[in-house]
């Protein structure tokens, strides 16, 4: 609570320059994860996806790129490209 009383101290380029830090460090740490799940997949890998319109669906991976890897649904044929740090290996 306290946090949020300084927070509202703040001038609006204030408020701008730790929105932009803010916003850095998230991509940062986006990047960290996604890199940490990149290793360990690989074709053929069953997989779940951090999703709400994924929930209850398991996924098979076709292919794996640089910063995103190709995936399909179990029984279905459409695939899906999805970010690294959405993927979670079953």
């Amino acid at each position: 609570m306290n946090l949020q009383v300084e927070i509202a101290k703040l001038s609006i380029e204030e408020l701008r320059d730790l929105n932009s830090k803010v916003v850095a460090l998230i991509k940062a740490k986006k990047a960290v994860v996604g890199q940490e799940v990149a290793i360990g997949l690989h074709q053929g890998q069953k997989v779940t996806i951090n999703h709400r319109t994924c929930v209850g669906k398991e996924y098979e991976i076709v292919k794996v790129n640089r910063t995103k890897a190709v995936v399909k649904e179990l029984g279905k044929s459409t695939q899906y490209t999805v970010d690294f740090s959405m993927i979670v290996p079953s």
